[in-house]
């Protein structure tokens, strides 16, 4: 749709990030169109429209399904290849197959659940939700080498199927046993196991925990922050409900109940001992530094505990955290744009718990652009330098709902080339005196801006918009496709003749009921073979159509604008209209009426006749080689491509035709 141009243009968020991509093995189709839009080809997918999405995120999956299904289509089947399900492990072979998912009313396909496993979503049971398909995704190749957790409920089968749980919503207890397909663990554990006493009692699994074997050293201790003893804990342990849960919510207590006997390793934060056992941890709920290693003593992986230890016990540690601003603060408590308040020395608080050098380079030190300008050695964006500076700071870009004085903060942030020049593309409309780009040739006609606050394509998205998009638009390529929305915020600037409309209870094609249409029957969707039934109307049905989708209170230029988006009112015969003929088919040459375009059933003086009547946004259309058209159907040609060129040339026109009429984002 044509809201997709914006998402071409949007500025990214202030922060590196991995943009999405499709076809990792190359592109097998590049002047395809995957959105069927004619706006994007296969070619340059990735750089427009992909990029408005993130790597690994759901959009990103989805977007590559869609893309690479027309772009690489062999490749599809690998999107979710190497899950962390270790689901259809070497490929779905099957993406079209209807599947039926457990209280879903319509079923899917292996395809879509290919994107839900693609995107590694464990906490909502997707791996388990999957593995009951994969027979029929994947068939043979259903196992994997993924390790993720299936809730296991009435294993040995359901005693009584048909019995009805009141703790459970009223759930039967076979409905019980599907839903545990999209369990996480925590909900296994606490909502879905304890119902095997209602639907599987003699044959229910309780493997318990064998909990400090060798017996308690420290039966009266109490385990932090939890105020229940070791010989409690032991006690509960008994009743774990399988492995999982023995081994991640029991077993690592043992390092405080029985620590000469345990081979559970926890993690040693501070052993030299705490700097200052009171002080509190930035960000972390309030806990202090002796909260924090009693816990730690819980846990089995250090990667979340140890960069604590640089607030804890700094003057023992060898923990390397981000080193965010170490030339000091020049703005502490200056606020970073879009973050809820947060300041630079929040940022640099934080900075001390993030000891993942990725985390730090890609999250934290772009910040340094803000909080400490003068010392950091990150990029720098060159934007609205000139001598005039931020010229409209109150002007907002279109669909990302920033202004540009929002902008100018952001944009100190910018560490790397690729993210500036999508700032960049803003200067046309925030700083025009700076920017070097040339605004798009949009609605320049006499009149101007005829309808600034028509919406567009069912956007949020006004014609002003628009106009405000065109001065800050990349390059040429997309300056083109603003063509298609001049019809309708500026007719005058497309050459296509519109009567004066009159405003009444009746929108009439040739503006008021005073100008006769003399062809009243003519079916301008119908031209070239069109034979599906809805396009078989003529232009008096088509006018009563547009009447009766009219909104209450709509203006009659609005509501006929779907049709004169598409044509000019002359195609029905509207008297004193005067065909605009935008395309100059055969311009100062004659016409050789009688050929047939190859491939189609209608002669060149038919086809002349009808292009007489278009808009100029089908004169435009990349699908449609209208030189190649003319080396068939014009006479006295100066430069033209020998005719066996235009072959194929018959059946490119009707497609193109049959995209714009058939397939219209106005229809």
């Amino acid at each position: 749709s044509l809201f997709n141009l914006v998402l071409l243009i949007c500025l990214a968020a202030p922060a590196v990030r991995a943009k999405c991509t499709t076809c990792p093995d190359g592109i097998e189709f590049p002047d395809a169109d995957p959105l069927g839009d004619g706006f994007y080809k296969c070619s340059n997918i990735d750089n427009f429209y992909l990029f408005s999405f993130d790597a690994g995120s759901t959009e990103c999956f989805r977007a590559e399904y869609e893309v690479m299904s027309t772009c690489c289509p062999s490749q599809v089947k690998d999107i979710a290849k190497n899950n962390a399900c270790g689901w259809c492990p070497n490929g779905v072979t099957n993406l079209e197959s209807s599947v039926d998912i457990p209280f879903q009313a319509d079923p899917t396909t292996c395809g879509e659940v290919m994107v839900l496993v693609a995107t590694a979503a464990l906490e909502f049971g997707v791996c388990g939700l999957a593995s009951s398909v994969a027979s029929t995704c994947c068939p043979g190749d259903e196992a994997g080498g993924g390790a993720f957790f299936s809730c296991k409920f009435c294993e040995a089968g359901v005693e009584f199927p048909n019995k009805i749980n009141p703790e459970a919503e009223n759930l039967s207890c076979t409905q019980v046993q599907a839903s545990a397909l999209l369990a996480n663990e925590t909900v296994c554990n606490s909502l879905v196991k304890p119902l095997e006493d209602s639907c599987c009692p003699n044959t229910k699994s309780t493997s318990g925990c064998d909990f400090c074997a060798a017996g308690l050293e420290n039966p009266t201790k109490e385990l932090p922050l939890t105020g229940i003893t070791c010989e409690q804990f032991k006690a509960s342990a008994a009743s774990a409900l399988d492995s999982a849960q023995c081994e991640f919510a029991f077993k690592p207590a043992e390092t405080i109940c029985c620590p000469s006997t345990t081979d559970v390793v926890g993690c040693d934060f501070c052993s030299a001992g705490l700097d200052d056992p009171t002080a509190t941890i930035p960000f972390v709920q309030g806990l202090t530094c002796q909260d924090f290693q009693d816990s730690s003593y819980f846990s089995t992986d250090c990667t979340a505990i140890k960069p604590a230890e640089t607030f804890c016990c700094p003057s023992t540690t060898d923990v390397v955290t981000c080193d965010f601003c170490p030339g000091g603060l020049e703005n502490p408590n200056e606020a970073v744009p879009l973050l809820g308040g947060l300041t630079c020395k929040d940022f640099q608080d934080s900075a001390g718990l993030i000891g993942n050098s990725t985390d730090c380079d890609n999250s934290i030190k772009p910040l340094e652009g803000l909080c400490c300008p003068s010392t950091t050695d990150n990029y720098k964006c060159d934007w609205c330098s000139g001598e005039a500076g931020l010229e409209f700071p109150e002007k907002e870009f279109p669909g990302i709902g920033l202004t540009c004085s929002t902008m100018a903060s952001l944009v100190p942030a910018v560490t790397y080339q690729e993210l500036c020049d999508q700032y960049k593309a803003a200067e046309g409309l925030c700083c025009p005196a700076s920017s070097d780009a040339v605004p798009c040739d949009f609605c320049t006609g006499p009149s101007g801006l005829e309808f600034p606050e028509r919406g567009i394509d069912d956007s949020d998205l006004t014609c002003e918009d628009f106009a405000n998009l065109a001065l800050a638009v990349p390059n040429q390529t997309l300056c083109d496709s603003f063509e298609l929305v001049e019809g309708l915020c500026c007719p005058s600037s497309t050459g296509v003749s519109l009567p004066p409309v009159t405003e009444g209870d009746y929108c009439y094609i040739c503006g008021n009921a005073d100008v006769e249409m003399t062809k009243s029957d003519y079916q301008p969707y119908a031209f070239g073979g069109n034979d599906d039934p809805n396009e078989q109307q003529t232009c008096v049905q088509i006018e009563a159509s547009l009447n009766a989708a009219r909104s209450p209170g709509e203006s009659c230029i609005n509501a006929i604008s779907g049709f004169t988006f598409l044509f000019s009112p002359s195609i029905c015969g509207c008297e004193g209209i005067t065909p605009p003929d935008p395309c100059g088919f055969c311009s100062g040459r004659g016409v050789n009426r009688d050929a047939q375009v190859p491939g189609e059933n209608f002669t060149c003086g038919e086809g002349f006749d009808y292009i007489q009547h278009v808009s100029p946004v089908f004169c435009s259309n990349p699908e449609i080689d209208l030189k190649a058209i003319e080396a068939v159907c014009c006479t006295d040609i100066v430069e033209s491509k020998p005719p066996d060129s235009a072959a194929s040339v018959g059946t490119r026109f009707f497609a193109a035709l049959a995209s714009l009429l058939v397939g219209s984002l106005f229809a």
